[in-house]
Protein backbone atom coordinates (compact mmCIF):
# COMPACT_ATOMS: atom_id res chain seq x y z
CA UNK A 1 0.00 0.00 0.00
CA UNK A 2 1.21 3.49 -0.87
CA UNK A 3 0.48 6.14 1.74
CA UNK A 4 0.03 9.87 1.16
CA UNK A 5 -0.96 12.57 3.59
CA UNK A 6 -2.42 16.07 3.38
CA UNK A 7 -2.15 18.06 6.65
CA UNK A 8 -4.98 20.46 7.38
CA UNK A 9 -6.16 23.22 9.69
CA UNK A 10 -9.86 23.84 10.39
CA UNK A 11 -11.34 26.72 12.37
CA UNK A 12 -14.57 25.98 14.29
CA UNK A 13 -17.30 28.61 13.90
CA UNK A 14 -18.43 28.44 17.52
CA UNK A 15 -16.95 27.56 20.87
CA UNK A 16 -18.78 24.66 22.44
CA UNK A 17 -19.93 24.94 26.00
CA UNK A 18 -18.21 22.38 28.25
CA UNK A 19 -16.60 20.43 25.43
CA UNK A 20 -13.63 18.10 25.94
CA UNK A 21 -12.63 18.28 22.27
CA UNK A 22 -12.98 21.98 21.42
CA UNK A 23 -9.96 23.93 20.21
CA UNK A 24 -9.69 27.34 18.52
CA UNK A 25 -7.95 25.58 15.63
CA UNK A 26 -8.29 21.90 14.76
CA UNK A 27 -5.30 20.15 13.25
CA UNK A 28 -4.93 16.76 11.69
CA UNK A 29 -4.17 15.09 8.40
CA UNK A 30 -6.17 13.49 5.65
CA UNK A 31 -4.67 10.23 4.45
CA UNK A 32 -4.76 8.63 1.02
CA UNK A 33 -4.17 4.90 0.65
CA UNK A 34 -3.44 3.48 -2.79
CA UNK A 35 -3.80 -0.30 -2.83
CA UNK A 36 -2.27 -2.94 -5.11
CA UNK A 37 -5.52 -3.23 -7.07
CA UNK A 38 -5.21 0.51 -7.86
CA UNK A 39 -8.21 1.34 -5.72
CA UNK A 40 -7.89 4.43 -3.54
CA UNK A 41 -9.39 5.22 -0.17
CA UNK A 42 -9.28 8.39 1.91
CA UNK A 43 -9.76 8.97 5.61
CA UNK A 44 -9.16 11.47 8.39
CA UNK A 45 -6.51 11.24 11.10
CA UNK A 46 -7.84 13.82 13.55
CA UNK A 47 -5.24 13.69 16.31
CA UNK A 48 -4.80 17.41 17.02
CA UNK A 49 -1.16 17.58 15.91
CA UNK A 50 -0.06 20.44 13.63
CA UNK A 51 1.80 18.84 10.71
CA UNK A 52 1.62 21.92 8.48
CA UNK A 53 5.12 23.20 9.26
CA UNK A 54 6.88 19.83 9.49
CA UNK A 55 9.48 18.89 6.90
CA UNK A 56 8.79 15.99 4.56
CA UNK A 57 11.61 14.11 6.30
CA UNK A 58 9.88 14.50 9.70
CA UNK A 59 6.50 13.57 8.26
CA UNK A 60 7.89 10.40 6.70
CA UNK A 61 9.55 9.48 9.97
CA UNK A 62 6.32 10.08 11.90
CA UNK A 63 3.89 8.29 9.60
CA UNK A 64 6.17 5.37 8.79
CA UNK A 65 6.40 4.56 12.50
CA UNK A 66 2.93 5.48 13.72
CA UNK A 67 0.89 2.93 15.65
CA UNK A 68 -2.16 2.85 17.88
CA UNK A 69 -5.94 2.30 17.73
CA UNK A 70 -6.81 5.69 16.25
CA UNK A 71 -4.36 5.21 13.39
CA UNK A 72 -5.70 1.70 12.81
CA UNK A 73 -9.21 3.14 12.61
CA UNK A 74 -8.10 5.70 10.03
CA UNK A 75 -6.58 2.96 7.87
CA UNK A 76 -9.76 0.90 8.28
CA UNK A 77 -11.97 3.82 7.21
CA UNK A 78 -9.79 4.43 4.13
CA UNK A 79 -10.18 0.77 3.18
CA UNK A 80 -13.96 1.04 3.53
CA UNK A 81 -14.05 4.08 1.24
CA UNK A 82 -11.99 2.27 -1.41
CA UNK A 83 -14.72 -0.37 -1.67
CA UNK A 84 -17.49 1.71 -3.21
CA UNK A 85 -20.94 0.29 -2.48
CA UNK A 86 -22.49 -1.05 -5.67
CA UNK A 87 -26.00 -0.06 -6.66
CA UNK A 88 -27.25 -3.61 -5.98
CA UNK A 89 -25.74 -3.55 -2.48
CA UNK A 90 -27.25 -0.16 -1.66
CA UNK A 91 -30.09 -1.92 0.19
CA UNK A 92 -27.57 -2.98 2.86
CA UNK A 93 -27.35 0.65 3.95
CA UNK A 94 -30.12 2.47 5.82
CA UNK A 95 -30.23 6.21 6.34
CA UNK A 96 -29.65 7.29 9.94
CA UNK A 97 -31.11 10.56 11.19
CA UNK A 98 -29.02 12.88 13.31
CA UNK A 99 -29.64 15.08 16.31
CA UNK A 100 -28.83 18.77 16.22
CA UNK A 101 -25.99 19.85 18.48
CA UNK A 102 -26.69 22.99 20.48
CA UNK A 103 -23.10 24.04 21.01
CA UNK A 104 -23.89 26.87 23.43
CA UNK A 105 -27.35 27.05 24.96
CA UNK A 106 -26.68 30.65 26.00
CA UNK A 107 -26.79 31.63 22.33
CA UNK A 108 -29.66 29.37 21.29
CA UNK A 109 -33.21 30.73 21.28
CA UNK A 110 -36.63 29.03 21.16
CA UNK A 111 -37.06 30.47 17.65
CA UNK A 112 -33.90 28.62 16.58
CA UNK A 113 -35.45 25.43 17.93
CA UNK A 114 -38.66 26.00 15.96
CA UNK A 115 -36.78 26.57 12.70
CA UNK A 116 -34.82 23.35 13.16
CA UNK A 117 -37.93 21.35 14.04
CA UNK A 118 -39.45 22.54 10.76
CA UNK A 119 -36.36 21.18 8.97
CA UNK A 120 -37.00 17.75 10.49
CA UNK A 121 -34.93 17.63 13.66
CA UNK A 122 -36.60 15.96 16.63
CA UNK A 123 -33.52 15.32 18.81
CA UNK A 124 -31.37 18.10 20.27
CA UNK A 125 -28.10 17.59 22.13
CA UNK A 126 -27.25 20.22 24.74
CA UNK A 127 -23.85 20.73 26.37
CA UNK A 128 -24.30 21.46 30.08
CA UNK A 129 -22.40 21.68 33.35
CA UNK A 130 -20.48 24.97 33.43
CA UNK A 131 -23.18 27.25 34.91
CA UNK A 132 -25.80 24.67 35.67
CA UNK A 133 -28.48 26.94 37.16
CA UNK A 134 -28.67 29.33 34.20
CA UNK A 135 -28.30 26.48 31.68
CA UNK A 136 -31.18 24.65 33.34
CA UNK A 137 -33.43 27.70 33.10
CA UNK A 138 -32.61 28.08 29.41
CA UNK A 139 -33.26 24.37 28.84
CA UNK A 140 -36.67 24.69 30.52
CA UNK A 141 -37.53 27.55 28.16
CA UNK A 142 -36.65 25.38 25.15
CA UNK A 143 -38.65 22.44 26.51
CA UNK A 144 -41.73 24.61 26.97
CA UNK A 145 -41.56 25.70 23.32
CA UNK A 146 -40.62 22.32 21.85
CA UNK A 147 -42.86 20.10 19.75
CA UNK A 148 -44.49 17.11 21.46
CA UNK A 149 -42.16 14.60 19.74
CA UNK A 150 -38.96 16.59 20.40
CA UNK A 151 -36.55 15.13 22.95
CA UNK A 152 -33.31 16.46 24.39
CA UNK A 153 -29.98 14.79 25.00
CA UNK A 154 -27.87 16.36 27.74
CA UNK A 155 -24.07 16.05 27.82
CA UNK A 156 -22.22 16.94 31.03
CA UNK A 157 -18.81 15.50 30.08
CA UNK A 158 -18.51 14.27 33.69
CA UNK A 159 -18.09 17.88 34.81
CA UNK A 160 -20.08 17.70 38.07
CA UNK A 161 -20.02 15.56 41.20
CA UNK A 162 -22.49 12.81 42.10
CA UNK A 163 -24.15 14.82 44.91
CA UNK A 164 -24.72 17.86 42.70
CA UNK A 165 -26.12 15.69 39.92
CA UNK A 166 -28.52 13.86 42.27
CA UNK A 167 -29.79 17.17 43.65
CA UNK A 168 -30.26 18.49 40.09
CA UNK A 169 -32.23 15.37 39.08
CA UNK A 170 -34.46 15.61 42.13
CA UNK A 171 -35.23 19.30 41.52
CA UNK A 172 -35.93 18.84 37.80
CA UNK A 173 -37.54 15.39 37.59
CA UNK A 174 -40.99 16.85 36.89
CA UNK A 175 -40.05 19.83 34.71
CA UNK A 176 -37.28 18.39 32.55
CA UNK A 177 -36.73 14.63 32.68
CA UNK A 178 -39.87 13.64 30.78
CA UNK A 179 -38.40 15.43 27.73
CA UNK A 180 -34.88 14.02 28.11
CA UNK A 181 -34.00 11.01 25.97
CA UNK A 182 -30.73 10.39 27.81
CA UNK A 183 -27.97 12.12 29.79
CA UNK A 184 -24.45 11.55 28.52
CA UNK A 185 -21.47 11.18 30.87
CA UNK A 186 -23.16 12.98 33.77
CA UNK A 187 -20.51 12.08 36.36
CA UNK A 188 -17.40 9.90 36.57
CA UNK A 189 -18.30 6.36 35.56
CA UNK A 190 -19.17 3.94 38.34
CA UNK A 191 -21.44 1.07 37.21
CA UNK A 192 -23.42 0.60 40.42
CA UNK A 193 -24.01 4.32 40.92
CA UNK A 194 -25.05 4.92 37.31
CA UNK A 195 -27.52 2.03 37.40
CA UNK A 196 -28.90 3.22 40.75
CA UNK A 197 -29.48 6.69 39.27
CA UNK A 198 -31.26 5.23 36.24
CA UNK A 199 -33.64 3.24 38.45
CA UNK A 200 -34.23 5.94 41.06
CA UNK A 201 -35.04 8.73 38.62
CA UNK A 202 -36.33 6.66 35.68
CA UNK A 203 -33.76 8.29 33.43
CA UNK A 204 -31.48 6.89 30.72
CA UNK A 205 -27.74 7.47 31.02
CA UNK A 206 -25.30 7.25 28.10
CA UNK A 207 -21.66 6.20 28.25
CA UNK A 208 -19.36 8.16 25.97
CA UNK A 209 -15.86 9.11 27.10
CA UNK A 210 -16.25 8.49 30.83
CA UNK A 211 -15.06 4.90 30.27
CA UNK A 212 -14.05 2.66 27.37
CA UNK A 213 -17.12 0.43 26.80
CA UNK A 214 -14.95 -2.47 25.68
CA UNK A 215 -13.63 -2.66 29.26
CA UNK A 216 -17.10 -2.69 30.84
CA UNK A 217 -19.09 -5.87 31.46
CA UNK A 218 -22.44 -5.89 29.69
CA UNK A 219 -24.40 -6.17 32.94
CA UNK A 220 -22.71 -2.99 34.21
CA UNK A 221 -23.67 -0.79 31.26
CA UNK A 222 -26.16 2.08 31.34
CA UNK A 223 -28.99 2.19 28.77
CA UNK A 224 -27.00 3.83 25.95
CA UNK A 225 -23.48 3.59 24.46
CA UNK A 226 -22.13 6.41 22.30
CA UNK A 227 -19.90 5.17 19.46
CA UNK A 228 -17.22 7.22 17.69
CA UNK A 229 -15.90 5.32 14.65
CA UNK A 230 -13.00 7.77 14.26
CA UNK A 231 -11.35 6.47 17.44
CA UNK A 232 -13.16 3.25 18.39
CA UNK A 233 -13.46 -0.26 17.02
CA UNK A 234 -17.24 -0.12 16.91
CA UNK A 235 -17.56 -3.71 15.67
CA UNK A 236 -15.82 -5.04 18.77
CA UNK A 237 -18.03 -2.93 21.06
CA UNK A 238 -21.25 -3.91 19.30
CA UNK A 239 -20.34 -7.60 19.16
CA UNK A 240 -19.60 -7.59 22.90
CA UNK A 241 -22.73 -5.76 24.04
CA UNK A 242 -25.58 -6.08 21.52
CA UNK A 243 -27.04 -9.17 23.22
CA UNK A 244 -27.86 -7.15 26.34
CA UNK A 245 -30.04 -4.82 24.23
CA UNK A 246 -28.17 -1.66 25.11
CA UNK A 247 -28.98 1.23 22.72
CA UNK A 248 -26.27 2.57 20.41
CA UNK A 249 -25.71 6.12 19.16
CA UNK A 250 -23.18 6.72 16.38
CA UNK A 251 -21.48 10.13 16.42
CA UNK A 252 -18.61 11.82 14.66
CA UNK A 253 -15.55 13.10 16.53
CA UNK A 254 -15.93 16.81 15.77
CA UNK A 255 -13.45 15.90 13.05
CA UNK A 256 -12.86 16.69 9.39
CA UNK A 257 -15.90 16.28 7.05
CA UNK A 258 -14.17 13.24 5.52
CA UNK A 259 -14.12 11.63 8.97
CA UNK A 260 -17.72 12.63 9.57
CA UNK A 261 -18.77 10.87 6.37
CA UNK A 262 -16.98 7.77 7.62
CA UNK A 263 -19.04 7.82 10.81
CA UNK A 264 -22.20 8.12 8.71
CA UNK A 265 -21.18 5.18 6.55
CA UNK A 266 -20.64 2.87 9.51
CA UNK A 267 -23.88 4.00 11.12
CA UNK A 268 -25.79 3.20 7.91
CA UNK A 269 -23.99 -0.14 7.67
CA UNK A 270 -25.08 -1.20 11.17
CA UNK A 271 -28.63 0.19 11.07
CA UNK A 272 -30.16 -2.92 9.48
CA UNK A 273 -28.33 -5.20 11.91
CA UNK A 274 -29.23 -3.27 15.05
CA UNK A 275 -32.70 -2.05 14.14
CA UNK A 276 -34.36 -0.35 17.09
CA UNK A 277 -31.21 -0.77 19.16
CA UNK A 278 -29.74 2.12 17.14
CA UNK A 279 -31.01 5.58 18.03
CA UNK A 280 -30.66 8.74 15.96
CA UNK A 281 -27.00 9.64 15.67
CA UNK A 282 -24.84 12.70 16.13
CA UNK A 283 -23.61 12.70 12.57
CA UNK A 284 -24.20 16.09 10.94
CA UNK A 285 -21.50 18.69 11.42
CA UNK A 286 -20.11 19.47 7.98
CA UNK A 287 -20.87 23.17 8.44
CA UNK A 288 -19.29 23.54 11.89
CA UNK A 289 -16.06 25.01 10.49
CA UNK A 290 -15.27 28.33 8.82
CA UNK A 291 -15.51 28.27 5.02
CA UNK A 292 -13.10 25.79 3.46
CA UNK A 293 -12.84 23.67 0.34
CA UNK A 294 -15.16 21.05 1.87
CA UNK A 295 -17.89 23.59 2.66
CA UNK A 296 -19.55 22.51 -0.60
CA UNK A 297 -21.00 19.44 1.13
CA UNK A 298 -24.76 19.97 1.21
CA UNK A 299 -27.71 17.59 1.41
CA UNK A 300 -31.36 18.43 0.84
CA UNK A 301 -32.33 16.43 3.94
CA UNK A 302 -30.38 18.31 6.57
CA UNK A 303 -30.88 15.62 9.22
CA UNK A 304 -29.04 12.80 7.43
CA UNK A 305 -26.69 11.74 4.63
CA UNK A 306 -28.40 10.10 1.63
CA UNK A 307 -27.53 6.43 1.05
CA UNK A 308 -26.63 7.14 -2.58
CA UNK A 309 -23.59 9.16 -1.44
CA UNK A 310 -21.79 5.93 -0.58
CA UNK A 311 -22.31 4.47 -4.06
CA UNK A 312 -20.14 7.23 -5.54
CA UNK A 313 -16.37 7.22 -5.94
CA UNK A 314 -14.69 8.52 -2.77
CA UNK A 315 -18.22 8.98 -1.39
CA UNK A 316 -18.83 11.88 -3.74
CA UNK A 317 -15.72 13.80 -2.69
CA UNK A 318 -13.40 12.67 -5.49
CA UNK A 319 -13.64 16.03 -7.27
CA UNK A 320 -12.07 17.66 -4.18
CA UNK A 321 -9.78 14.94 -2.84
CA UNK A 322 -7.97 14.12 -6.08
CA UNK A 323 -6.76 17.72 -6.45
CA UNK A 324 -5.37 18.19 -2.95
CA UNK A 325 -1.61 18.48 -2.44
CA UNK A 326 -0.66 14.97 -1.35
CA UNK A 327 2.73 14.19 0.20
CA UNK A 328 4.13 10.71 -0.49
CA UNK A 329 5.16 8.93 2.72
CA UNK A 330 6.47 5.61 1.36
Amino acid sequence: MKLYICPYKLIPKDKQLNSTTYADVKYGSLIKCEYENKKIGYADFHNGENFLNDSLFDLKKYFNNIKGPQWEQSLYMAQLMSKVVSTKDKSKLTKVKSHYLIQNINKFKPLDLLKLEVKGYSRFKVKMGIKLKSETNLLKALIQKSAHNTLFRLDFNASIEKKEFMIWLEKNKDSILNKVEFIEDPISFAPGIWQHIERKFDVNLALDQAEDPIRVDSQDLPTVIVLKPAVQNVKAIIDKHKACEVRFVFTHYMDHPVGQLGANFLAQTYKNQLGELMLDGGLMGFDMFEKNIFSQIRFSDQTSVPVKVFTKKSWGLDFILKDLKWLAIN
